[in-house]
């Protein structure tokens, strides 16, 4: 199995297949003739749908509820090994909408444009909204502008 997710599409044909071999228990050679396969292809289909749905109930939960930047499901590998090399995988999301901008993921080997916008997708997928300096040039400047304004002013009020 991959390690980033793809969407699994079960056909009806190939679910009954699954269901008729792991549920009710009939032999492969039956399933076989009721369908008209060969008995290695129906075991090929209910192995691969077993595989299928335990790979959805492992990774279900986490892919529906994520909190680190591991738990999204990636549709592109090179966003996680990106982020591996720069060890942004395991922080929680919300300490990588803080920590990292535009500039930054611009600065990281291979990472491009369409990469930003995939991670700019994911997050408002997951409900993150204040995320538009991960998205432009510019919103992240006016971002680091306003920090930098905010900090000189809490600078001001301590020394007085």
């Amino acid at each position: 199995m991959t390690y980033f997710y793809r969407r699994i599409n079960y056909t009806e044909r190939d679910l009954e297949i699954y269901h008729k071999r792991e549920v009710e228990g009939r032999t492969l050679k039956s399933i076989g003739d009721e369908y008209g396969l060969s008995i290695e292809r129906i075991r090929g289909i209910a192995a691969r749908i077993y595989r299928m749905k335990s790979a959805e109930k492992e990774m279900g939960l986490r892919w529906s509820n994520p909190k680190t930047m591991a738990d999204i499901c990636w549709s592109n590998v090179r966003i996680p090994n990106c982020f591996y090399n720069e060890n942004a995988m395991d922080l929680p999301i919300e300490e990588f909408i803080k920590n990292f901008n535009y500039h930054r993921l611009m600065r990281i080997s291979n990472f491009g444009k369409k990469s930003i916008k995939e991670i700019c997708e994911k997050l408002e997928e997951y409900g993150y909204k204040d995320i538009e300096h991960l998205r432009s040039y510019k919103a992240a400047s006016r971002r680091e502008y306003e920090k930098a304004a905010s900090l000189e002013a809490v600078k001001k009020v301590m020394t007085s």
